[in-house]
């Protein structure tokens, strides 16, 4: 697939045909065929992100063709077990790189990197009016929540409790 960067390579994941005419293509990038690699071993010490990264290419279940590679020094402890590479490196979780390190991804074909920073203040503000020759917006509420009942075991209820915005919205 061409994208600013260049050709990147994607897998397809899915494929759905509706209809005579219609074919819905689902693919990711290639980077993240990590999510079914898993991490054999990461040491519960002291590393800087930049040799956890690199433990991390060592120590994949099976070797693949990707590259990763940080410049983040700063040193934590992390203690991962039973994760695939994707999930340590990015996902929202407290003890994931990103989270522990903080840095920026980015993934170029077979290569990604989490450094400090993947780019450069060249001054430029992008703000609504200023730099800005259009705009393309969806915004969909079908999933947000402005009222939530707590329950507990045993059928326990608490009061419902409102969000601060919960008279902004026509359906609470």
């Amino acid at each position: 697939l061409h994208t600013p960067y260049g050709y990147q390579p994607f897998r397809i994941v899915s494929i759905e045909k509706s209809g005579e005419y219609t074919i819905m293509v689902y693919a990711r990038h290639i980077f993240f065929d990590l999510n079914k690699r898993l991490i054999n071993y990461v040491p519960d010490r002291e590393v800087s992100g930049a040799f956890l990264v690199s433990d991390i290419q060592n120590n994949i279940d099976i070797r693949t063709k990707h590259n990763i590679t940080s410049n983040i020094t700063a040193q934590k402890v992390i203690k991962w077990e039973h994760l695939n590479v994707v999930d340590a490196l990015i996902s929202d979780d407290e003890n994931s790189f990103l989270t522990m390190f903080g840095g920026e991804l980015y993934i170029n074909g077979w290569d990604a990197s989490i450094n400090t920073s993947i780019g450069k203040d060249r001054g430029v503000i992008i703000q609504y009016g200023k730099n800005v020759i259009g705009v393309n917006c969806i915004i969909n509420t079908d999933n947000m929540c402005t009222r939530i009942r707590p329950t507990g075991s045993e059928g326990i209820y608490a009061d419902f409790v409102d969000s601060d915005r919960v008279n902004n919205y026509a359906n609470v």
